[in-house]
């Protein structure tokens, strides 16, 4: 008996008589029945599914998956259709954010701002500041000490300065321990007894304190002392007929000791090193002014020596 080749199904041989092929052939029908029973019958709507791997073993089921009328692009995306193959993009609107976006607990990797970009920040301190509506400039880190003060004459509303009127900005102190002696009747440099100091604005004011142990000679006005800036003299008494302009005089044995101090606001309007001093003199030819001189004399043997000074502040205006 010859068989399908797909499934094995009897036919009739080539050879069989009438009555063997019709035999036959209901038996070919009988098998094509039982093989495509599971095909008969299902509802409307439903569709076959494979219920195995075996031939033929099919189920009908009903459609869960579901029909797509329309594919719609929502926000953030484009394309989208109603018929045939559709594909939907991402908007570009949104990925190069050219359009007004509202961002909302979003993390940015990598943001760049215009007007200028974040790589605009060069240095430690630099800071980006408004210069108008929607535009913003890089202020470049101050000056170690400044505080960031508004001035309207900036490009950025702002700028690096030192802090405002009536703070003390720098202090420079001398101190002179040793000796000096002159008996020169001009004024002579007090050797170690001078400081420099550098105002950082032209508005500054220095302030200056001044303490000398001076001995004079005997007799009248044995020793005069007097202050400088560079070669200007800024202490000095007002003119009296011909006598002395002097910031101090002492007149004095050589066994007695004297102090002088004093104090000055220096307005010199000037942002460059500044040299202040103290200068001396003897108003008796030959007769020597001391400097933080040791007094001795016959009763007591020491007396102890003095040192001498002099500070000058900066003060903000």
């Amino acid at each position: 008996m010859a068989t399908t080749t797909n499934f094995g199904w009897e036919t009739p041989d080539d050879t069989d008589f009438v009555k063997d092929g019709a035999a036959a052939m209901r038996t070919l029908g009988n098998s094509i029945d039982t093989s495509l029973l599971d095909l008969k019958g299902g509802t409307t709507g439903q569709i076959l599914s494979k219920a195995s791997a075996t031939d033929l073993d099919y189920t009908w089921i009903t459609n869960d998956v579901g029909d797509i009328t329309a594919v719609v692009a929502g926000t953030g995306l484009s394309g989208g259709g109603t018929t045939g193959s559709v594909t939907l993009d991402i908007d570009s609107t949104v990925t190069t954010l050219t359009g007004t976006q509202t961002l909302t607990n979003k993390t940015l990797t990598s943001p760049v701002l215009t007007t200028p970009s974040i790589s605009n920040i060069d240095a430690k301190g630099d800071l980006l500041a408004g210069t108008a509506d929607n535009t913003i400039s890089r202020l470049a880190v101050g000056t170690n000490g400044h505080v960031l003060t508004a001035d309207s004459a900036e490009t950025t509303g702002m700028k690096w300065a030192l802090p405002s009127a009536g703070k003390i900005l720098q202090v420079v102190n001398v101190m002179k321990t040793d000796t000096f002696t002159t008996t020169s009747t001009s004024f002579t440099d007090i050797t170690g007894l001078s400081a420099s100091i550098t105002p950082s604005a032209a508005s500054s004011k220095i302030l200056v304190f001044a303490t000398l142990s001076m001995v004079g000679a005997s007799g009248t006005n044995g020793a005069l002392s007097r202050l400088l800036r560079n070669s200007t003299v800024i202490i000095q008494s007002d003119a009296a007929g011909s006598r002395d302009r002097t910031m101090s005089q002492i007149e004095a044995i050589a066994t007695t000791s004297a102090f002088t101090s004093v104090s000055y606001l220096d307005t010199p309007s000037s942002t460059s090193a500044l040299a202040y001093k103290i200068q001396a003199r003897t108003n008796i030819a030959a007769q020597t002014v001391y400097v933080n001189r040791t007094i001795t004399d016959t009763d007591v043997d020491v007396y102890g020596r003095s040192v001498s000074s002099i500070t000058l502040m900066e003060v903000g205006v």
